[in-house]
């Protein structure tokens, strides 16, 4: 795993790397053993990267070492190599197109979203959105935070002209957006 983190700054020492897994690891053992005592009853399943769990160190170790619970160790595209884990489960990259995007960064503010920065050359940018202005409306949903904007481009297409609603200086307008033409393929998840 350090070799796979060598080009960050900051990490030429290797025992500096080592203590930061060995605290974070620590970390998460630790609180997935305090949920399991104040909930006796209850089953916990740990989401965690596959560099936490291989070969069973890191945290499943240290869990056990808290707890004496038995545990499964279940990883992801990983190499079978024996004692790697309990379970390797191998995924089946799935063919999609990226929802269309803005060009924008946003901002959540309270009840609206703030636009932040419109990329010149982007799609709200060519259409005249700018920092500081608020979205409040795409093809007429309702704007109010970015899961809102996510869910209405989600249901656009690459070459659409959208209508966004947005109040700039106190003064509702709507602009029309083209969205980019469609791109390639992509795999998901990031296969």
């Amino acid at each position: 795993m350090f070799d796979l983190h060598g080009s960050e700054t900051g990490l030429d020492e290797f025992n500096y790397f080592y203590q930061a897994q060995t605290l974070w690891d620590e970390a998460m053992a630790s609180r997935a053993a305090a949920w399991m005592k104040t909930n006796p009853d209850r089953k916990l399943v740990v989401l965690a990267g596959n560099g936490h769990l291989r070969y069973k160190y890191g945290i499943p170790q240290r869990l056990f070492r808290r707890s004496s619970q038995p545990y499964a160790v279940i990883v992801q595209d990983e190499e079978i190599i024996p004692g790697v884990a309990d379970y390797v489960l191998f995924t089946t990259p799935i063919e999609g197109v990226k929802s269309p995007k803005l060009g924008i960064m946003v901002a959540e503010q309270k009840d609206a979203l703030e636009i932040k920065n419109a990329i010149e050359h982007g799609p709200a940018g060519k259409a005249g959105l700018a920092a500081g202005d608020f979205i409040t409306a795409l093809d007429g949903y309702p704007i109010r935070t970015l899961a809102d904007l996510k869910i209405a481009l989600f249901y656009t297409k690459h070459g659409d002209r959208v209508r966004v609603g947005i109040n700039r200086d106190g003064t509702a307008l709507e602009k029309t957006v083209l969205l980019k033409a469609r791109p390639k393929h992509i795999s998901l998840p990031g296969k």
